[in-house]
Parts: C-alpha cells; structure tokens; sequence
C-alpha cells in the first residue's frame, strides 16, 4: 500500500471518529462551538490512533528491526522503554516505561526460538 493511500486512509478514520467524538461531546452536554473544544473531537481521534496503532503492527517484526550484531559478550540495557495500551473496558489509557537487560548471548538465543520472547 503507498504512503499516499495510508495517508488518506488515516485521514478518513479521523474524520469519521471526529464526528462521533462530536456527538459523545453534544450527548455529555458541552456546547462543542466553544473556541476550546472546536479541535477538540479531532485531537481525540488522532490520539486514538496513536494509542492503538500497535493493533496493526506485527511484535515480532518490530523487535526485528531493532536487532544487530555486536561480537561481545556484555549485558544490553534498555531504559524507559515507552509503553501505552488501554482499558478495553472503560476505554482509559495506561501509560509506562520499562527497562531491560539481558546478555547478548541469551538474547541471541532467544530471538532464534521465538523473537517475541525479549
């Protein structure tokens, strides 16, 4: 798919999640011509899609990028490793970072067996 196609696919999500972001603004009982929530429905659908685009991405192909040889035997620290996922249930965002570390050799390993297991 071109980059021009997913830019226009992207926008017509935003535009059809804004008019329901609109309507759940009206239904709370905002009055949604207030200059400070004008762009508000936009900025909630365009944060929606950052906040699940990784329903789209393949875990294992992600860690593969981020993969590469050294030819030493050191540990590899990672640090605040950003991580966002969401309350299916009442629709809130969780936020948090995490570190790793692990010894190259072991995370050669493991990526051999399954490259989700970092």
């Amino acid at each position: 798919m071109s980059n021009e196609l997913m830019e226009q696919l992207k926008k017509e999500k935003i535009q059809k999640l804004s008019e329901h972001y609109l309507e759940i603004l009206r239904i709370l009982g905002e009055d949604t011509t207030r200059e400070g929530l004008i762009m508000t429905p936009e900025r909630i659908s365009k944060a929606m899609l950052t906040l699940t685009k990784g329903y789209s991405q393949d875990p294992a192909e992600v860690l593969r990028s981020a993969m590469f040889k050294e030819d030493y035997k050191q540990m590899v620290i990672v640090k605040d490793i950003d991580f966002y996922s969401m309350c299916e249930h009442h629709m809130l965002t969780l936020f948090w970072k995490s570190s790793r570390g692990i010894y190259t050799e072991e995370l050669h390993h493991r990526t051999k067996q399954d490259p989700t297991r970092c």
